[in-house]
């Protein structure tokens, strides 16, 4: 039997959890053997019950004192005076009362929902384990052999619809990098165990502790009651971790730059590539094939303006770029996001705006030799691709053995192969596999 406890303003509410199981399923969700903590994206409704009441209360006990002392004047009897400020001063203490009730009766929630995974509501708890327990045994690194047919959907608390798509996209990289990726962090390694061998409740998966993990090194990823909006930069994150790892190794891009002021020079650099390229939406709204976009990133003649670190501006009239080789999945970021400023009564605001331009997806992609320094050619399969839906919620498209689904968190629905098609129009984050 494991005794644990959670402090509140009021109270110290005990429980008691019977096997150990149920402790490492816990741990898993917190973290550490110490605290367990939660938060979510909406107040619990039991918060704003509890607010409403203690305002009531408030001006209840204020009415009541300013009639007392004559600062307030009724035009009825002392008589009736009497029995209007009895009334204010009932409902002001069983408004008080109310108040402090659903203070308990959101913690008795909290811990229900912490242990049986129940939440439909978001939370935020704090847990203190006694005795202390034994850390979990390191997981084996994952040795995957082949590729994963399954399609799990993923429990979403409140505010992980973006990295449950993109772990999503994860599982239909290959089988190399999807071990790589998941040696990095045992939230990784138990989340893709768990995935392929369908264990327990599937409203249980959830993303919860790799969200914990990335938050260590992305600020913004930190708190789960934050509606955090992208995918790419923790994909970016996850991508650098293996670069040195063989699947990575050896994966160039190379940038040549011009300017106006020496046209004769260009500038060449050769940098490590993660597997992701960064492709920019032309300036005017229109629909645009996605062979065209390549075609930009592989030579864009559209003159930039540059600022050197000396203050002189001059234009970059063109830059070109070419991988090393082809690599084994092709993971394309489309720069859908725009970011100005706006100005109210002298205050900043900086504002994203997301691009909703179609882009025209083919299930197959054929890239000639230009894009490549050694001069390969290669084919490629649409394989996976995330949408962010009016920059709110994410949701996925992933092709398992031949078919499309759409993966909305917890809900997994089969589509037409030019439904998919469709709706890779609006994708943002696309991954084509080789073949």
């Amino acid at each position: 039997m494991y005794n644990l406890s959670k402090q509140s303003k009021f109270m110290t509410i005990p429980i008691q959890l019977t096997n150990q199981e149920q402790v490492q399923a816990l741990l898993l969700e917190g973290g550490n053997s110490k605290h367990f903590s939660q938060s979510a994206s909406k107040i619990n409704k039991w918060v704003i019950f509890g607010g409403i009441l203690l305002v009531i209360a408030i001006v209840g006990f204020t009415t009541v004192y300013l009639i007392s002392t004559r600062r307030i004047i009724l035009p009825v009897s002392m008589g009736n005076v009497k029995k209007i400020s009895d009334a204010i001063y009932g409902v002001a203490s069983l408004s008080l009362l109310g108040a402090w009730t659903s203070t308990l009766k959101k913690d008795e929630r909290t811990y229900t929902e912490a242990i049986t995974g129940n939440d439909e509501e978001s939370w935020l708890s704090s847990i203190s384990l006694t005795p202390p327990l034994v850390e979990q045994p390191p997981l084996e690194p994952l040795n995957l052999t082949e590729e994963i047919k399954n399609v799990r959907g993923i429990r979403n608390p409140g505010t992980n619809c973006w990295l449950n798509s993109l772990m999503q996209m994860i599982l239909c990289l290959e089988i190399d990098k999807i071990n790589a990726i998941g040696d990095i962090h045992p939230s990784i390694n138990r989340f893709i165990r768990d995935y392929i061998a369908n264990k327990g409740n599937p409203s249980k998966l959830n993303t919860t502790a790799i969200r914990q993990y990335l938050g260590q090194h992305i600020p913004d990823i930190k708190n789960p009651a934050t509606s955090y909006k992208d995918a790419h930069e923790p994909f970016v994150f996850l991508l650098n971790e293996i670069r040195k790892t063989p699947v990575l190794e050896g994966l160039k891009l190379q940038i040549t730059q011009e300017f106006d002021h020496r046209p004769e020079d260009p500038t060449e650099e050769e940098v490590d590539n993660n597997g992701m390229i960064d492709v920019c939406l032309p300036e005017k709204s229109k629909p645009v094939a996605l062979v065209e976009l390549l075609n930009i990133f592989n030579r864009n003649d559209q003159p930039q303006a540059i600022t050197d670190d000396s203050g002189k501006k001059y234009n970059k009239t063109s830059e070109s770029n070419f991988l090393s080789t082809a690599p084994q999945d092709l993971i394309l970021n489309i720069k859908r996001y725009s970011h100005s400023i706006t100005t109210f009564l002298g205050i900043k605001f900086p504002s994203t705006v997301l691009r909703k331009d179609a882009i025209k997806l083919t299930g197959n992609l054929a890239l000639e030799e230009k894009y490549f320094l050694d001069k390969v050619t290669a084919n490629y399969e649409l394989t996976s691709f995330i949408i962010n839906l009016n920059q709110a919620h994410y949701i996925s498209y992933i092709k398992k053995d031949g078919k499309w689904f759409q993966a909305n968190d917890a809900t997994i629905t089969q589509v037409s192969d030019e439904d998919a098609l469709t709706a890779a129009e609006q994708a943002y984050i696309i991954h084509y596999k080789k073949v």
